[in-house]
């Protein structure tokens, strides 16, 4: 047997159990912290090959939660490449959580302060849970702090530490309870209950103040789910079944009854600037609901000297253009090759099957005299970019995708759990319009106020408080990655003076 020490193998089946369990679609959140007392169990009780057995603890979680691949539509001759993707894709995940293992485990076997390795520990997860999340390259699919999705109070925490402010609580959590478990010291024990007591009751004040934030004014918006299926090249049908659903949707809502008419991405095929077909289907829109549009297109202009190709949302009137935000976080290796544009001569030109699309910049779109933020699909995965929006003002958050690509699979269901996330980061009312399903309206604690299922066509009509009171984690960030990048980084130097002190010694 790869794990030869049977409290090893115990504590190694504990752990994948507790951590599978405690996110969607089990959403036992009170596991989270125990699944990583049962990690640092396993890793006390392990010696040999550290790095390779904690990557496959971990790699049943992210194989289970990336299992959506398979159900991806592609291309024909594409889908071999998928099983391929399924394999390697987790592995990759899995690589950080093995690493904080490895380093863990030499940090805990150390004689240092327990208070030292309390904090160090925690930090080094969160910042290598930010690195893998970040850059054009991150992935922060069902990061740790997700597991929270179900437990109000320590959810609406993220609106004052931000969402890794919840890993390091969660590791944190975990690592206490392992050292009563460990110790059986009673001055840890009476600390982690007065700690557990502490976390709840601050997180009851944040969902208790994000229950009842300011409103001066409302938006009310109709979103419409038409349901249509993306196609991976041009179909007439497609176009078709498209108008055919809007305009059936459109004639159950009253004139003058709604402010913003809100489509999914890629709601109209094609390039929107560019067809005639479109702007009158959207005008026709307009003219029967009085109301303004908001959707996703392909646009095509020329952008820093060059016509450059753009996943956008577009704000129409029946006339014009108000205003537009290009999709700023692209997808690696699907929307573009990343930063494919800066390489020299010909090696511009390489392709091997991903889109050619081109990063826009951050900004809030104008609806009404209030500004909004927009995510288009894979953006409502990262945190930062729904910060950065409300912080320039955006008084409420509209997430448009079009998950179709997902298939039957739970991909469209987590892709949706984590746009309420947004909601509860930044204080904000979420809508959201996916082509296929889920839409859906999200209060700022993370409540589902109204929801159209996968594979429905519906249209939901609400009429959403625009809010500008600022979250102190829009305020000011991720402090929580910065200080635990300070830990870690002095704790590290601190380390290795101290492993050069034992070695003189000896």
């Amino acid at each position: 047997m790869f794990i030869k020490n049977r409290d090893s193998l115990l504590w190694a089946v504990l752990f994948i159990f507790t951590y599978i369990l405690s996110f969607y679609p089990f959403n036992l959140y009170f596991l989270a912290p125990v699944s990583f007392t049962f990690l640092f169990a396993f890793l006390d009780s392990t010696e040999k090959n550290i790095l390779i057995k904690s990557a496959l603890l971990f790699y049943p979680f992210y194989a289970f939660h990336t299992f959506w691949i398979l159900h991806l539509q592609v291309e024909k001759g594409v889908e071999k490449f998928l099983i391929l993707g399924l394999i390697l894709l987790p592995l990759y995940l899995s690589l950080y959580p093995a690493l904080f293992s490895l380093i863990s485990k030499k940090i805990i076997s150390k004689t240092y302060n327990t208070a030292y390795k309390i904090l160090f520990v925690p930090s080094l997860w969160v910042v290598l849970e930010y690195i893998k999340s970040s850059s054009v390259f991150g992935f922060p699919w069902m990061d740790l702090y997700y597991s929270q999705l179900n437990h109000p109070e320590l959810a609406s925490l993220s609106s004052i530490t931000g969402p890794y402010g919840l890993s390091f609580i969660i590791v944190a959590l975990g690592y206490l309870f392992f050292l009563i478990y460990k110790s059986r010291d009673k001055i840890i024990l009476y600390s982690t209950i007065a700690l557990v007591f502490f976390i709840e009751l601050t997180g009851f004040l944040a969902y208790n103040r994000l229950k009842n934030l300011k409103t001066d004014s409302k938006l009310k918006v109709a979103v419409l789910q038409p349901n249509i299926l993306p196609k991976n090249i041009y179909d007439p049908l497609e176009w078709v079944k498209t108008k055919d659903s809007l305009l059936y949707l459109t004639q159950k809502i009253k004139k003058d009854s709604v402010d913003l008419i809100v489509l999914s991405e890629s709601a109209i095929p094609g390039y929107f600037r560019y067809s005639l077909r479109a702007t009158r289907l959207l005008k026709a829109i307009h003219d029967s609901t009085g109301a303004l549009v908001l959707f996703g297109t392909q646009d095509k202009r020329k952008v820093k000297g060059a016509y450059r190709t753009l996943n956008t949302a577009m704000l129409f009137d029946g006339h014009t253009i108000l205003d537009l935000y290009d999709k700023h976080h692209l997808v690696p290796f699907g929307e573009w090759f990343p930063y494919q544009y800066k390489l020299p001569g010909k090696l511009k030109d390489i392709n091997l099957g991903w889109g050619d699309f081109f990063p826009g910049n951050i900004k809030t779109v104008k609806i009404m005299g209030h500004k909004a933020g927009i995510l288009i699909c894979f953006e409502s995965i990262f945190p930062e970019i729904s910060r950065k929006m409300a912080k320039m003002g955006a008084e409420v958050l509209f997430v448009i995708t079009n998950d179709g690509w997902f298939g039957k699979s739970k991909g469209p269901v987590e892709h949706f759990e984590m746009s309420r996330f947004r909601s509860t980061e930044t204080g904000r009312y979420v809508v959201r319009s996916a082509k296929t399903g889920i839409s859906a309206i999200i209060d700022p604690t993370g409540r589902v106020v109204k929801k159209l299922g996968l594979f429905k066509k519906g249209i939901l009509i609400y009429n959403v408080p625009l809010i500008k009171e600022k979250t102190f984690y829009t305020r000011y960030g991720e402090f929580v990655v910065v200080l635990s990048f300070l830990i870690v980084l002095v704790f590290l130097v601190y380390n290795n003076l101290y492993t050069l002190k034992e070695r003189r010694h000896t």
